[in-house]
């Protein structure tokens, strides 16, 4: 179950079903073991030691594949564009078409990302205010006062609906994806720690 998990959540499906086999061969050599000739059981003692071997190695070098392909490196491949769809007098569809390391993909974020994300390109464009979005600080009580986003857990959230939408709820490593999404997408401000914007208009 481990293999099989690992090589997909790695969109490698023959090396998932390669691992299946190898286990498989393996449940057989045991049985043999107990019930097979000497002959029977050299021959699949010799059979799974070494499909096990190389369906280990192979289990290496995916995370090596993953590590180099998918680790988001180059900032200027981050495209996206926003569509906002009536599809009823009351109903709107937030579309986003996003383009993440030679990959595009299309989906739908819920009214409150898609805002903060029209808000980061339409600031940045415009250079409106530097192309910053100020997060609400911690324990604001002062009435009157709005922030474009309400606290850090919300930037946190878009980032991960991004990548969901991208590459498929629960289908990226947090520590490859998440940080280099944050650390390429984003910039924060030197001045002010509670100001963000992208790092350049899309």
């Amino acid at each position: 179950m481990v293999m099989w998990s690992s090589f997909a959540k790695r969109r490698l499906p023959i090396l998932a079903w390669l691992s299946l086999l190898c286990i498989l061969i393996t449940f057989v050599a045991q049985v043999y073991k107990v019930i097979g000739s000497e002959q029977e059981v050299m021959l699949f003692s010799a059979i799974f030691k070494t499909s096990l071997m190389m369906i280990f190695f192979a289990l290496a070098l995916s995370w090596v594949k993953e590590l180099s392909e998918n680790t988001i490196a180059d900032l200027h491949q981050i495209k996206f564009k926003l569509e906002k769809i009536q599809l009823t007098p009351t109903q709107v569809s937030y579309q986003v078409e996003m383009t993440l390391d030679q990959k595009t993909q299309q989906f739908k974020l819920t009214e409150t990302y898609y805002s903060i994300l029209e808000q980061f390109v339409a600031k940045r464009r415009e250079n409106q205010q530097g192309g910053w979005l100020e997060i609400k600080p911690k324990n604001e009580s002062r009435d009157g006062k709005t922030y474009d986003i309400q606290d850090y857990n919300q930037l946190k959230r878009l980032l991960h609906a991004i990548l969901d939408g991208v590459y498929g709820k629960n289908q990226w490593n947090q520590e490859l994806y998440y940080e280099s999404l944050k650390d390429q997408l984003l910039e924060r401000s030197e001045e002010a720690a509670r100001l963000v914007r992208l790092r350049h208009i899309p």
